[in-house]
């Protein structure tokens, strides 16, 4: 199916009067009619450049009194006809109205608007980690995030977390439904992005995914542990089944509008804080090429914010569709992030298409739930945080690097995963690599900027691999920058220097732990095999908080009504 007919195709039926055709999609004017009224982003014809390409604060000035002024004419010619106005955007020619069915047609009729699209409310995308991006090799290489801001636009954090304790840096909350703490539409400052408390599983959805990206607990880490945090609600509550399902009622669900507005708030604090990326664990419908004509409003935000280095990262949804993206993922300047297994396989729920940007660990990550617990979820939303908190230590490596040159860095070197379903095949993400191939590392001080820089932490020894350097990677026969059982995966350690540090030592069933279970078969869900006289292997001290701490599982809404991208 082509990518229109997924969304929706243009006014074929007779149009009101004066209505341009095909200027309003005829399943909006159906349901202006249904309804009584639509939630609409009309696009409006003013000049717009990505903020970041303009040469001057001036001509930024310029272009937003320019859009300002076409948005005033636009809402003149609406005079008479109900509408309300519940987003009105500064540095993109976009309007966000309800609208009757005359406003409608009056936004059709009037040649200053170039595009009307519906303001849908999306589900945040619910349903290894850390170690197996090389987040514990990067740390070790003393990259960690620090000095950079990773932007969560999600259902809220508790900040009061471990994971999270002082990590949050500035909060923000964009709600039209008016369920921002301070039961407005929208609140800036300390307390703003508390967790929504009308849904049992969403609203434990920020939380989640924010430990995944910057977590620094005493026995759980994210990806960026160094990194700080700036938290920004952006859902609302609804009732019904017909938005909700027969089985969770109430739910959260946010607005086009309002992720729009977040993504404004992140660009207006671009010379506060060193912002590195935006996770968006949200989405809706899924197109199989990109969705740039259909997601102009929230495609000209993202561009915004590519264009002053911020990356936007964003799940590609949890339908399970081989051959499609999900909103806003499909936008062709996003960064959209699949889910894989820890044993690098696309989850079957991960979707999928050519123009995927990237693969990361997406099922049984662990991390912070709202009130001090931890789960277990599965999802592309448990994915992309790992690439924002991934974008986080990259600029801290590389601040100058753009976010085309970071992404080509993660998709040069990650781990090649084709996915079965479809033969496309997609980078998962190596940190530490992707690192030296951003600027050297270096990181066993050999004066030689190689492959076995990719190996820190570890003393040089014999030159178990024959390249010429004795170094830490000699019995790294897996390349995950650690020396543990699994070089061999049979449980058996590489060699005498293989102390047995890593919490994937002796990890012969694959669930990314030690613990025994190896010699128990059927103890363990996970369990696949097990091999006589293999141990498992306690983690002692800083190095095994450190690393497994780290095995995070990317959350996944487990709510049987539906996944989340």
């Amino acid at each position: 199916m082509d990518s229109p007919a997924r969304n929706g195709g243009q006014s074929t039926g007779p149009l009101p009067a004066g209505a341009r055709p095909g200027a309003v999609p005829d399943v909006l004017f159906r349901k202006a009619a249904e309804q009584g009224s639509v939630r609409v982003i009309a696009g409006l014809a003013a000049a717009f450049t990505p903020e970041g390409e303009l040469r001057s604060p001036a001509s930024t000035a310029a272009q937003r009194a320019a859009i300002a002024g076409a948005q005033h004419r636009v809402l003149a010619g609406l005079a008479g006809s109900a509408h309300r106005v519940t987003r009105s955007f500064e540095s993109i020619p976009f309007l966000a109205l309800e609208v009757s069915p005359a406003a409608l047609a009056a936004l059709s009729a009037n040649g200053l608007v170039v595009s009307v699209a519906e303001d849908v409310a999306e589900p945040p995308v619910l349903l290894q980690s850390a170690p197996l991006v090389e987040a514990a090799a990067a740390w070790a290489a003393g990259l960690d995030g620090a000095g950079q801001v990773v932007a969560v636009l999600d259902t809220g954090v508790d900040g009061t977390h471990s994971m999270l304790s002082g990590k949050i840096v500035a909060e923000a909350c964009f709600s039209d439904g008016r369920d921002c703490p301070n039961r407005k539409k929208t609140q800036i400052g300390p307390g703003a992005a508390l967790p929504c408390d009308y849904d049992a599983d969403g609203c434990q959805h920020g939380t989640h995914v924010s430990g995944i990206a910057v977590g620094d607990g005493p026995t759980l880490d994210g990806v960026a542990r160094g990194a700080q945090l700036l938290a920004i609600q952006v859902f609302s509550s609804f009732n019904g089944a017909a938005n909700c399902g027969f089985d969770n009622s109430p739910c959260a669900l946010s607005y086009t509008s309002d992720q729009i507005a977040g993504l404004e708030h992140v660009l207006s604090l671009r010379t506060s804080f060193a912002i590195a990326s935006v996770n968006m664990s949200l989405g809706g419908a899924t197109y199989n090429t990109p969705c740039d004509a259909s997601e102009s409003a929230r495609k000209a935000a993202i561009d915004n914010l590519r264009s002053v280095g911020i990356a936007t990262v964003i799940a590609s949804g949890n339908d399970g569709d081989s051959n499609g993206i999900g909103t806003p993922a499909c936008i062709s300047t996003a960064i959209s992030v699949g889910s894989t297994t820890k044993s690098d396989v696309v989850s079957s729920f991960s979707n999928s298409a050519s123009f995927l940007s990237l693969l990361a660990p997406g099922q049984s990550i662990q991390s912070a739930l709202p009130g001090g617990g931890t789960a277990f979820w599965n999802g592309t939303s448990m994915a992309s945080p790992h690439v924002a908190g991934a974008w986080a230590i990259l600029r801290q490596h590389a601040p100058t690097a753009s976010v085309s040159e970071i992404l080509a860095a993660l998709q040069g070197t990650g781990v090649p995963v084709t996915d079965a379903r479809n033969g496309v095949t997609t980078s998962r993400i190596r940190v530490l690599a992707a690192a030296n191939a951003l600027a050297c590392l270096d990181s066993d001080s050999d004066g030689v900027c190689d492959a076995d820089d990719l190996c820190p932490g570890f003393p040089d020894g014999e030159d178990a691999d024959a390249d010429g350097t004795p170094d830490g990677c000699d019995d790294d026969d897996d390349g995950d920058g650690l020396l543990d059982a699994v070089e061999t995966l049979t449980g058996v350690f590489a060699s005498a220097s293989d102390t047995g540090t890593d919490p994937l030592d002796a990890d012969s069933d694959g669930d990314g732990y030690g613990d025994g279970e190896e010699v128990a078969a059927g103890s363990d869900p996970n369990d696949r095999a097990s091999i006589p006289g293999v141990a498992s292997v306690p983690t002692v001290g800083f190095a095994g908080r450190a690393l497994v701490g780290c095995l995070l599982l990317s959350i996944g809404w487990i709510a049987s009504r539906r996944r989340h991208p």
